[in-house]
Protein backbone atom coordinates (compact mmCIF):
# COMPACT_ATOMS: atom_id res chain seq x y z
CA UNK A 1 0.00 0.00 0.00
CA UNK A 2 1.28 3.44 -0.87
CA UNK A 3 0.27 6.66 0.86
CA UNK A 4 0.75 10.27 -0.23
CA UNK A 5 1.99 11.27 3.23
CA UNK A 6 2.40 10.41 6.89
CA UNK A 7 -1.11 11.54 7.86
CA UNK A 8 -2.82 9.22 5.38
CA UNK A 9 -0.53 6.34 6.41
CA UNK A 10 -1.40 6.89 10.09
CA UNK A 11 -5.10 7.09 9.28
CA UNK A 12 -4.90 3.81 7.34
CA UNK A 13 -3.03 2.14 10.20
CA UNK A 14 -5.74 3.18 12.64
CA UNK A 15 -8.67 2.29 10.42
CA UNK A 16 -7.28 -1.08 9.31
CA UNK A 17 -6.71 -2.04 12.95
CA UNK A 18 -10.10 -0.80 14.14
CA UNK A 19 -12.87 -3.14 15.17
CA UNK A 20 -15.09 -1.25 12.75
CA UNK A 21 -12.89 -2.35 9.85
CA UNK A 22 -12.66 -5.88 11.28
CA UNK A 23 -16.47 -6.07 11.31
CA UNK A 24 -16.60 -4.69 7.75
CA UNK A 25 -14.01 -7.25 6.61
CA UNK A 26 -15.89 -10.11 8.33
CA UNK A 27 -19.13 -9.12 6.63
CA UNK A 28 -17.86 -8.87 3.06
CA UNK A 29 -15.01 -11.34 2.57
CA UNK A 30 -14.17 -15.00 2.83
CA UNK A 31 -12.08 -14.06 5.94
CA UNK A 32 -9.05 -15.81 4.49
CA UNK A 33 -7.72 -13.63 1.70
CA UNK A 34 -7.08 -9.90 1.99
CA UNK A 35 -7.57 -8.25 -1.39
CA UNK A 36 -7.19 -4.61 -2.47
CA UNK A 37 -10.96 -4.34 -2.82
CA UNK A 38 -11.31 -5.13 0.89
CA UNK A 39 -9.76 -1.83 1.91
CA UNK A 40 -10.63 0.20 -1.18
CA UNK A 41 -14.37 -0.31 -0.62
CA UNK A 42 -14.30 0.74 3.03
CA UNK A 43 -16.05 4.12 3.20
CA UNK A 44 -13.76 6.81 4.61
CA UNK A 45 -15.58 10.14 4.91
CA UNK A 46 -13.99 13.56 4.46
CA UNK A 47 -13.68 14.04 8.24
CA UNK A 48 -10.28 12.41 8.08
CA UNK A 49 -8.74 15.53 6.59
CA UNK A 50 -9.44 17.42 9.83
CA UNK A 51 -8.61 14.66 12.32
CA UNK A 52 -5.05 13.88 13.39
CA UNK A 53 -4.49 10.19 14.05
CA UNK A 54 -0.77 10.63 14.80
CA UNK A 55 -1.05 9.97 18.55
CA UNK A 56 -3.26 6.91 18.07
CA UNK A 57 -0.99 5.52 15.33
CA UNK A 58 2.09 6.02 17.50
CA UNK A 59 0.56 4.32 20.53
CA UNK A 60 -0.79 1.48 18.40
CA UNK A 61 2.56 0.90 16.70
CA UNK A 62 4.41 0.97 20.02
CA UNK A 63 2.06 -1.61 21.55
CA UNK A 64 2.18 -3.84 18.47
CA UNK A 65 5.98 -3.68 18.50
CA UNK A 66 6.01 -4.80 22.15
CA UNK A 67 4.19 -7.97 21.16
CA UNK A 68 6.31 -8.71 18.06
CA UNK A 69 8.03 -12.06 17.81
CA UNK A 70 10.12 -13.58 15.04
CA UNK A 71 8.91 -16.79 13.47
CA UNK A 72 9.71 -19.02 10.53
CA UNK A 73 7.97 -21.50 8.29
CA UNK A 74 9.13 -23.91 5.63
CA UNK A 75 7.50 -23.84 2.24
CA UNK A 76 8.03 -26.34 -0.59
CA UNK A 77 8.49 -23.64 -3.22
CA UNK A 78 10.32 -20.89 -1.34
CA UNK A 79 12.12 -22.76 1.40
CA UNK A 80 12.42 -21.26 4.86
CA UNK A 81 10.53 -17.99 5.34
CA UNK A 82 11.27 -15.62 8.22
CA UNK A 83 8.47 -13.33 9.37
CA UNK A 84 7.25 -11.31 12.32
CA UNK A 85 4.05 -12.04 14.25
CA UNK A 86 2.08 -9.60 16.39
CA UNK A 87 -0.36 -10.11 19.24
CA UNK A 88 -2.84 -7.22 18.93
CA UNK A 89 -4.73 -8.34 22.04
CA UNK A 90 -2.83 -5.79 24.14
CA UNK A 91 -3.95 -3.02 21.78
CA UNK A 92 -7.65 -3.37 22.63
CA UNK A 93 -7.80 -0.17 24.77
CA UNK A 94 -6.14 1.86 22.00
CA UNK A 95 -8.35 0.31 19.33
CA UNK A 96 -11.41 1.15 21.43
CA UNK A 97 -10.30 4.80 21.48
CA UNK A 98 -9.88 4.73 17.70
CA UNK A 99 -13.34 3.17 17.25
CA UNK A 100 -14.87 5.74 19.59
CA UNK A 101 -13.37 8.57 17.53
CA UNK A 102 -14.49 6.94 14.28
CA UNK A 103 -18.00 6.41 15.68
CA UNK A 104 -18.33 10.16 16.29
CA UNK A 105 -17.42 10.91 12.69
CA UNK A 106 -19.74 8.21 11.33
CA UNK A 107 -22.52 9.51 13.61
CA UNK A 108 -23.00 6.15 15.32
CA UNK A 109 -25.42 5.91 18.20
CA UNK A 110 -24.18 4.71 21.59
CA UNK A 111 -25.79 1.35 20.85
CA UNK A 112 -23.95 1.06 17.52
CA UNK A 113 -20.65 2.01 19.16
CA UNK A 114 -21.22 -0.57 21.89
CA UNK A 115 -21.84 -3.20 19.22
CA UNK A 116 -18.56 -2.31 17.47
CA UNK A 117 -16.50 -2.21 20.68
CA UNK A 118 -17.74 -5.62 21.72
CA UNK A 119 -17.97 -7.25 18.29
CA UNK A 120 -16.48 -10.76 18.37
CA UNK A 121 -14.56 -9.73 21.50
CA UNK A 122 -14.29 -13.25 22.88
CA UNK A 123 -12.35 -14.41 19.83
CA UNK A 124 -10.47 -11.18 19.13
CA UNK A 125 -9.00 -11.33 22.63
CA UNK A 126 -8.30 -15.04 22.37
CA UNK A 127 -10.80 -15.98 25.06
CA UNK A 128 -12.53 -18.55 22.87
CA UNK A 129 -9.51 -20.84 22.66
CA UNK A 130 -6.48 -21.84 24.68
CA UNK A 131 -4.37 -18.72 24.98
CA UNK A 132 -0.60 -18.85 25.07
CA UNK A 133 1.02 -17.39 28.18
CA UNK A 134 2.71 -14.63 26.18
CA UNK A 135 -0.72 -13.33 25.12
CA UNK A 136 -1.36 -12.45 28.76
CA UNK A 137 1.94 -10.56 28.89
CA UNK A 138 0.75 -8.28 26.09
CA UNK A 139 -2.16 -7.13 28.24
CA UNK A 140 0.07 -6.50 31.26
CA UNK A 141 2.33 -4.20 29.20
CA UNK A 142 -0.56 -1.77 28.68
Amino acid sequence: MNFPGARSKELALCILNSTLFYWFYQMRTNCRDFNPSDFKTFPVPDFTENTDFTVFAGRLTKQLDKSAKGASADHNLTGSIQFETFRPRGCKPIIDEIDTLLAKHYNFTEEELDFILNYDIKYRLGLGRDVEADDDDALEDE
